[in-house]
């Protein structure tokens, strides 16, 4: 299977309002619920359903999607929400092992994303809205199952980003690049990588 928008071949890179603000939980476990943020400027709530808050951890699939997305418009292909990738270059970028959990850690990330609801009055491509919405739109994961251990192996992910961070990503040029390192960092001082 094609994954035309990967491996990413330029930076690391995020929008700068989702770097600024608390709009992801800092626990590993569920967390189901986020207090509203407002400094007087912004305002921030973030609702949940089941699957809990997005966390900081799925907030890195995020970073190498919008990464993907400037890559692809900085390549002359055009901008677009929807992105399909090869999860074994999201690892690489993310310095995660592709073992064991990995499916799950990329499966659960997809439905905590899809799952916090987030109303803000943060402006993005010179738009506002009153409304909730998700950090995804869609979300699909295709894979394969092994012969011998009948065991579900990604094959792609297929993603599409909210109207407001796709904005933001495409339009405010206000993208900050990353440090390679950065996905090296623990938060609170646990470390998350292999």
């Amino acid at each position: 299977m094609s994954c035309a928008d990967s491996p990413l071949r330029g930076s690391i890179k995020n929008e700068w309002s989702v770097m600024a603000y608390s709009f992801f939980s800092l626990a590993r476990d569920t967390h189901q619920e986020l207090e509203p943020y407002d400094d007087g400027r912004v305002r921030i709530e973030v609702k949940v359903t089941k699957s809990g808050v997005a966390s900081i951890w799925d907030k890195e699939l995020l970073i190498y999607a919008a990464s993907l997305i400037v890559d692809r418009a900085n390549r002359g292909e055009g901008l677009s929400p929807r992105i399909t990738f090869a999860p074994h270059d999201f690892f690489r970028i993310a310095h995660v092992k592709n073992a064991g959990t990995a499916y799950e850690r990329v499966t659960g990330a997809l439905e905590r994303l899809q799952g916090t609801q987030i109303k803000t009055n943060i402006e993005t491509g010179g738009e506002g809205s009153d409304e909730w919405f998700s950090w995804l739109k869609t979300a699909k994961v295709n894979y394969r199952k092994d012969p011998k251990t009948g065991d579900r192996v990604l094959q792609s992910v297929t993603l599409e980003l909210c109207d407001w961070l796709f904005r933001a990503t495409g339009r405010d040029n206000r993208m900050l690049t990353y440090d390679r390192r950065y996905f090296d960092l623990g938060v609170l001082g646990v470390t998350t990588r292999k």
